[in-house]
């Protein structure tokens, strides 16, 4: 009778969801092992819950609220033009507009009734703003709510139901995030169920992984809940980027010189005095930046804080560009263009550059005068920074490198010739510590201060140092 009772109430909660239910032998026999089942008190059974519960942030350009998405199409008046938003994708048109001018109030109308889906997928008609912004109020804000969004369940996937004697009663099968939510919200404690292996999740950074047993699965959502930005905030402008790491941006500013695309200060633009500016950011934390023959030095830092990256920028005689300026947005609408932007409460500060492989009018003459100059350290071979404290004299086509007590630890000679694919750097003759780097070297990146060389699938990043 019991065994009946919990097959019943599966079965009626599977047709109220419109699962595809595949009907086992009611009769078979099975003894899974007790810890390849799992019940309502399961710890996994809560992890499940937060990663399926709704996330309601996309939208947050509109209803400003992360707990609560609203059913689409909906209709907006923004800065005074009425707009039909079908899709998710029809979003960034309310953006585009609001970014068409950094001095313009920006305004946008809802027009009401709408429904609106909370994080526990049930729907809500909402009358006026009044009513959406009461229960907006409920939201946690900042990426402390429960949900786990860096985590996803590939569908379909079944789940197994047995009754107390380990009786194989249904396996239900599980079309979509609201499906498998709301199963487990209504759960019963008398209810034995084991997720169908392997089944298949992804994680945020595209990697789709195959899940084997119910430890795993265990895991992997536990490893995942502050694996990713959720971008959880009622700021819809902060346009996350894909890697935004303090690492990835400092590889950004220090790939090849920057321009001022836009300086905004007390609501005046500045940039076109700057219009001419380059800003060279170098890893060691120095930053040159003016133009030709005339230009100072300052320092700069990337720091991870609770409110994102900030920029630390201190140029003694440029006091227009210091910080700290908060990391909004990374433009990178072609492979070699970037555009970098920064906001100091409703000041804004933007760096471009196309990195087209072909920086500062990367001729021989650049080079090879560039080379000539200071001495240099090989930051970077392809990707390890570990490396052997060099400090490289170019002087003269001749190569002296000098470890930190000042003694020569090899020495050769290099050249630069053209190719069609841009300047090529040959070092010659190194048969000690540097000898590793012997032979062709393609200029893919260069600046006053840095350059970044190729050969196949290897790369090396040199920087200079002037005493």
């Amino acid at each position: 009778m019991k065994a009946m009772k919990i097959f019943l109430k599966t079965f009626i909660l599977s047709l109220a969801l419109v699962f595809t239910s595949c009907q086992d032998e009611i009769t078979e026999l099975i003894d899974p092992m007790q810890d390849e089942t799992i019940t309502a008190s399961s710890p996994l059974v809560s992890l499940v819950q937060r990663t399926t519960a709704r996330d309601g942030s996309f939208d947050n350009i509109i209803d400003a609220a992360s707990c609560l998405s609203i059913e689409l199409p909906v209709t907006v008046v923004v800065n005074g033009l009425e707009i039909i938003i079908d899709s998710r994708e029809d979003l960034q048109v309310i953006e585009d507009i609001f970014e068409e001018s950094d001095f313009d109030e920006d305004i946008l109308d809802i027009i009401f009734p709408i429904t609106v889906i909370t994080s526990d997928h049930r729907e809500i008609t909402i009358e006026s703003l009044a009513e959406l912004r009461e229960l907006a109020a409920e939201c946690i804000e900042g990426g402390d709510d429960d949900d786990i969004e860096c985590i996803d369940f590939n569908y379909p996937l079944t789940i197994s139901v047995f009754d107390a004697e380990n009786n194989l009663i249904d396996t239900l099968t599980f079309q979509s995030d609201e499906q498998l939510y709301l199963f487990f919200e209504d759960l019963d404690e008398d209810i034995i169920l084991s997720f169908n292996f392997p089944l298949t999740i992804q994680l945020a950074s595209g990697l789709e992984i195959t899940v084997q047993d119910h430890e795993q699965l265990e895991d992997l959502i536990e490893a995942a809940v502050e694996d990713c930005d959720e971008d959880d905030d009622d700021d819809y402008d902060d346009d996350d980027c894909e890697d935004c790491s303090v690492e990835r941006v400092k590889e950004l500013m220090t790939a090849c010189d920057l321009s001022v695309e836009a300086l905004i200060l007390d609501g005046v633009d500045q940039q076109e005095q700057y219009v001419d500016y380059l800003f060279t950011f170098v890893e060691d934390g120095t930053v040159e930046a003016g133009i030709e023959g005339s230009r100072v030095e300052g320092t700069w830092e990337l720091v991870e804080t609770d409110e994102g990256i900030k920029l630390e920028l201190n140029i003694e005689e440029l006091p227009d560009f210091d910080g700290p300026w908060r990391l909004h947005e990374i433009e990178e609408e072609e492979e070699e263009s970037i555009e970098i932007e920064f906001l100091r409460g409703d000041d804004k500060l933007a760096f471009e550059k196309e990195c087209d492989g072909n920086a500062n009018d990367c001729t021989e003459a650049f080079v090879d005068e560039a080379l000539s100059t200071c001495r240099w350290r090989i930051v970077s071979f392809n990707g390890d920074d570990n490396l052997l404290p060099l400090s490289i004299d170019f002087s003269n086509e001749n190569i002296h490198a000098f470890n930190e007590a000042g003694e020569i630890v090899d020495e050769g000679n290099w050249s630069t010739s053209g190719s069609e694919d841009g300047v090529v750097v040959s070092f010659n003759d190194l048969t000690m510590e540097l000898e590793s780097v012997v032979g062709e070297w393609l200029v893919a990146e260069c600046a006053a201060q840095r350059f970044k060389m190729t050969r196949g699938d290897n790369f090396i990043v040199l920087e200079k140092e002037c005493e």
